[in-house]
This record gives structure tokens, sequence and C-alpha cells, in this order.
């Protein structure tokens, strides 16, 4: 199940930039499979025809103070819709804040995607998890999110992130690619 909250004030759009979100997009749509066609254009997804959940692959990304979890979307909705390839990953506390983390892309991203409907999307997401640093700090957050279309999409996480005690904490993070296993 996850929330869906509308950025509207200042303070939230300021924290994401802070927390170094931004939005990316490409110079065109492309299929899970390749390019689309220049006939294929559809409109930008919106957070109601998206459907958002984490999936930790069975504790694969854990081990040696590091953890992940891989972030899914699925249209949900009746028509295609086009998606940056680099999601807006924020860590948010209990009351649903933006967290103050960085993010690391770990590749250039690619252009948007087209998604399909059922079609599901996802990206993997690292990050250091354990208290390593001398003199460091770790953010327990009670949620993971990302945002569409100026929505916060937003599932329960379990777990911390960490970093150095004078900079926020990490993250790397991948573009969007098709599901190995759509549902």
């Amino acid at each position: 199940m996850h929330r869906t909250f509308t950025l509207t004030t200042p303070a939230l759009w300021l924290a994401l930039a802070v927390a170094g979100c931004s939005r990316t997009s490409g110079p065109g749509p492309q299929t899970g499979a390749g390019p689309a066609a220049p006939s294929t254009a559809s409109a930008a997804c919106t957070a109601d025809q998206l459907a958002f959940e984490l999936d930790r692959r069975d504790g694969m990304f854990d081990g040696m103070s590091h953890s992940g979890t891989m972030l899914v979307l699925r249209n949900a909705g009746i028509s295609p819709c086009s998606l940056p390839a680099l999601p807006e990953a924020v860590f948010l506390d209990a009351s649903h804040q933006p967290l103050r983390t960085v993010a690391q892309p770990e590749q250039a991203p690619a252009a948007a995607l087209l998604l399909a409907p059922g079609a599901q999307v996802e990206s993997a997401m690292r990050w250091v998890s354990g208290d390593v640093y001398e003199h460091g700090r770790c953010l327990a957050p009670a949620y993971l999110g990302v945002v569409v279309d100026g929505r916060m999409l937003s599932a329960a996480f379990a777990g911390q992130v960490c970093g150095p005690g004078d900079q926020p904490p990490a993250y790397a993070i991948k573009p969007f690619q098709p599901a190995a296993a759509q549902q």
C-alpha cells in the first residue's frame, strides 16, 4: 500500500531541493524494449495512475554495512504514460517530512520511458546502512517515496541510512529499467 501526498508548499519543495532531488526528463519517450515510435508520445504519468512498492529482493542488497531496495512503479491506469528515467527518491520521517539525504545517480539518465498499462519499471537504490563512519550519523526513515508529477508516492521503510557526521547520508540510484518480472 502506498500513500500519495501533494507537494504544494514552498517549504516541501525546498526540502526536496536540499535533499538533492531534482526533476529529470530526457529527450523523448521510450518503451521498456527500446525507442518508442514518434506517434506513441503520451501524457506524463500522474501519481493517481501509478502503484508504488519497495522490493528488497529477499535481502539481495544487504551485507557489509550496506543495504538497498528496488523502487517499483506500475502503471495501474488504462492509458500509457511517460515517466522520467531517473527517479526522484526521498527518505521520509514518520510525519512524511523529507529527511536530508543526497542522491548520487550511478548512470546518466536515459530518455523518458513510455509505460504501457500494466507495465512496470524498477530502479536499484543502495546506501550505507551501518554506522561505519568516524563521527558518523544515521537516519531511521519511516517511509521511502518517489515524486511523480509533483506528488509523493510512499511505502513503509524499515532500516537506516548512514553517512559521515559532517554531511547528509548519500544513496546511489539507477535510472528506471523495465521490470524483470511483471505482475
